[in-house]
């Protein structure tokens, strides 16, 4: 008889939660635009603006005779196992790490559904970083361009190949290189920017909307606190049994400070430090929880401190109603089961 541990029960639990949530939604603010499109492919148009990889399954999906609602279901099943499976080569307490992700992204993540898939091949490439492999840079380039065939975010993740010549130096070179040019942008960013629609027309969209002053601000101090909850945990010295994967996600989210000058550009473009986060809570947890060890609890408040503050900023005062009540509102399970009692 196959037994499972607590935590392998409360994992499942989860799972089918964002499973139920996420596939069954019938009706958020992006949700129009994803079934024309889908309606667009069923009439055999081929849209060329659009990431190829979802076109691709959404042919895949009216050639099998899925209507999109089918076609979503079967999709998030992907996404989810793909995440997970990313997921487990970093901690064993995935269902913890996925609380978390509930809590933020997970609802945002809902409503831009390419994205989500994006993000859970991202996070899955993430696992070729460790040991730092030379042989495994193919691995990793490729998974990251299928996900960049999803959304186009995902290509600044081919940055992170850096990881694989990773040293002391190059850590702090990474930080003061992101922080020269942060402060390069705000002075120099319109003339920066002009350069680069010149040659790439498409980053416009992103580029000639600009950030507010403050907003920049509080984008620095929001990278600021992410990598001080990494150096606080990094000096506590906590033994883990996830050394080596630990040093991945370390490494990555150092070089991820190099995004912090593009978010000076687009607010929009924060999907591509938000889409990090599920591994930078694997690492969190890892010292929060560590094997046979008493919880750390001031690790503890340091995470919910940021999730919260993260929620409060993305969604709560931005787009509560229009992303979580109209998500748990419009689900044709859960109405479903309200509609058999």
């Amino acid at each position: 008889m196959l037994k499972l541990s607590k935590r392998k029960i409360r994992a499942v639990i989860v799972i089918i939660a964002m499973f139920l949530l996420f596939a069954f939604n019938s009706y958020n603010v992006d949700m129009y635009n994803y079934v024309r499109l889908y309606r667009a492919v069923a009439r055999g148009l081929w849209p060329r603006s659009l990431e190829q990889g979802y076109v691709l399954l959404c042919f895949l999906g009216v050639n099998i005779k899925l209507s999109y609602s089918q076609f979503l279901v079967v999709y998030v099943l992907f996404g989810l196992v793909i995440l997970v499976t990313g997921i487990k080569y970093f901690t064993n307490n995935v269902d913890v790490v996925l609380l978390l992700y509930i809590l933020f992204p997970f609802f945002l993540d809902i409503i831009q559904v390419r994205n989500f898939m994006a993000m859970s091949i991202s996070i899955y490439a993430m696992h070729f970083l460790i040991g730092h492999e030379k042989k495994n840079i193919l691995k990793f380039c490729i998974a990251i361009i299928v996900a960049g065939s999803f959304h186009m975010i995902a290509y600044a993740y081919l940055v992170f190949v850096l990881v694989f010549f990773f040293d002391s130096r190059f850590t702090k070179g990474v930080v003061y290189f992101a922080l020269i040019i942060a402060m390069g942008l705000l002075l120099f960013d319109k003339r920066i920017v002009e350069i680069v629609v010149y040659f790439i027309p498409r980053a416009a969209r992103f580029l000639m909307r600009g950030t507010a002053q403050f907003t920049k601000l509080e984008f620095s101090v929001y990278f600021a606190y992410v990598f001080f909850v990494f150096y606080y945990i990094k000096q506590k010295r906590i033994k883990s049994e996830y050394k080596d994967s630990d040093s991945v996600i370390y490494e990555v989210a150092i070089v991820a400070n190099m995004f912090l000058p593009a978010l000076f550009y687009s607010v929009d473009l924060y999907r591509m430090y938000r889409n990090l986060l599920p591994l930078f809570y694997c690492y969190w947890i890892n010292a929060a929880l560590p094997e046979k060890k008493d919880t750390h609890f001031d690790i503890w408040l340091l995470i919910l401190i940021f999730v919260g503050a993260s929620f409060y900023a993305f969604i709560a005062i931005r787009t509560f109603d229009t992303v979580v009540i109209d998500v748990l509102e419009n689900n044709t399970f859960f109405k479903s089961l309200g509609d058999g009692f």
